[in-house]
């Protein structure tokens, strides 16, 4: 049976993404491009991986690093959700994605 994939909000991520679209960043640090950014390449991990996306990564994870920003591993490992082994597989990745989006100037 295969997976079906869609990129979905519910709740509080809602209304942080919600408040973010006008302002790009809402009060607790939730740029909502960044979100998207985070999203787009879970999924595209997921896929990769014939697994659901929230197995790669949890919206509450995704929504921690877009608040947090982190810029080394060390701080990586700092986001919720991030233990020792999603540090080592995804590590690396997430923190390209997050520097690429920072030099974009869209931060």
């Amino acid at each position: 049976m295969p997976f079906h994939y869609r990129v979905e909000v519910r709740g509080r991520a809602l209304r942080k993404m919600r408040a973010a679209e006008g302002s790009g960043a809402n009060a607790e640090g939730v740029d909502a491009s960044l979100l998207a950014t985070l999203k787009s390449l879970r999924l595209r991990l997921a896929k990769e991986r014939q697994v659901p996306a929230y197995v790669v990564f949890s919206d509450r994870t995704l929504i921690d690093m877009a608040e947090r920003r982190p810029r080394d591993l060390d701080a990586f490992a700092e986001v919720n959700g991030v233990g020792a082994a999603k540090l080592k597989e995804f590590g690396q990745t997430f923190l390209s994605a997050i520097a690429a989006h920072q030099s974009d100037g869209t931060v």
